[in-house]
């Protein structure tokens, strides 16, 4: 489906590529998970040098799983941040833990951070959440080791991360478990999809039995014979992925580190535009180490500047809404939540176009165009 913009927010990179790899997997007689998937979490568990790597139905799905396996339980508290998107929190719902929400440090470095943490750590905390905010790992060392001094199990919801590195580590290497979403506007997409990523043994057999109604063994290793019987050793999850999606994902995961370059390039032309714009803060410094999932800045008069914007024929978004201003939220967490640095950037956040397939001349398109929103807003 074409976009109804001149420049989309985002867009898909499929091709050729993927539509040979799903042909082969019709014309196989077996869709659902098997040997396509196997051999996903293999690259995928290569590709980010991790031992073990659970192909799921979503993102969602494989951060659930991710809090189940490492060991959050029942009126654990854990902290994360509230700006994020919604899927970080609802597994923490469902398992019935209580999200204990955290301030980022700045509109420069939107983020939690050792020092917003230990703001508001205690003895009660069970886990803390880590979100790459856009592709961004800054500071992630300093929290692992306030998790380590303090036991606490650090986890990381890296779907902002495909490719992300921080001093010499790749995204998924700092927790004890990381999550990525494979959802559609990600650096790389199985449609839909989501992906565990673990050394630990025992999280990574607890993550692959939860994923498929707690089996013991998998419907096609009965199906080849491989296996003649099956126990149900604990109540799971039915969180299967199909093999359409598994060779999909292989194609893409190929396509990552060119897809991920062009990303630096484009962002690199943004910023230089951008530079002498008092009105606009770009967060972070060093954009070369991210994944650059999206190009967030934040402005004045936000929403009056996306109407302009939307205009022009310019699709952009807001990423986020803080998570506990959800009706919902507030009404399971039944109190007061204030983080006044994620409310400001949520006022003030605005996503711009960023995808491998832009031109230069649809960047300089697009920050032309804000910087006329920009002086429209200003004499309103």
């Amino acid at each position: 489906m074409k976009s109804p913009y001149k420049i989309p927010l985002f867009n898909i990179d499929f091709g050729k590529e993927e539509i040979k790899a799903i042909d082969k997997i019709i014309r196989s007689g077996w869709v659902s998970l098997g040997p396509e998937s196997k051999k996903f979490e293999q690259e995928f568990a290569r590709f980010y040098g991790r031992k073990h790597a659970i192909f799921t139905t979503n993102g969602t799905s494989a951060l659930h799983l991710a809090y189940i396996a490492a060991g959050v339980k029942k009126k654990d508290r854990v902290i994360l941040p509230s700006f994020t998107y919604i899927s970080t929190v609802t597994p923490l719902f469902w398992i019935g833990a209580e999200p204990v929400f955290c301030d980022i440090e700045s509109l420069k470095k939107p983020l939690i951070s050792a020092n917003t943490i230990n703001s508001i750590i205690d003895k009660s905390i069970k886990a803390i959440v880590f979100v790459p905010y856009a592709g961004f790992m800054d500071g992630i060392d300093e929290i692992k080791k306030l998790a380590e001094a303090k036991g606490i199990i650090l986890i990381e919801d890296a779907s902002h991360a495909h490719g992300s590195e921080w001093k010499g580590e790749t995204a998924g290497g700092f927790g004890v478990v990381a999550s990525m979403s494979l959802y559609a506007n990600k650096n790389m997409t199985t449609g839909e999809g989501g992906m565990v990523l673990t050394d630990d043994d025992s999280i990574a057999e607890k993550v692959r039995k939860l994923r498929s109604q707690g089996m013991t063994s998998l419907s096609y290793d009965r199906y080849t014979g491989l296996s003649l019987d099956y126990d149900i050793e604990e109540i799971g999850y039915n969180c299967r992925p199909t093999e359409i999606q598994a060779a999909i994902g292989r194609v893409q995961l190929k396509k990552l580190n060119k897809n991920n370059q062009r990303r630096k390039e484009l962002v690199e032309t943004y910023r230089e535009l951008l530079k002498d714009i008092k009105e606009i803060i770009v967060p972070f410094e060093d954009y070369k180490k991210s994944a650059n999932y999206i190009f967030p800045i934040f402005v004045p008069k936000r929403d009056e500047i996306r109407i302009f914007l939307h205009r022009k024929g310019i699709q952009t978004s807001v990423h986020y809404k803080p998570v506990h201003k959800f009706h919902a939220v507030m009404n399971l967490l039944k109190k007061e939540v204030r983080l006044p640095v994620t409310e400001k950037a949520s006022a003030m956040e605005l996503t711009l176009p960023l995808y491998p397939q832009m031109r230069e001349k649809d960047v300089k398109f697009v920050v032309e165009s804000l910087k006329d929103a920009i002086i429209k807003t200003k004499n309103n």
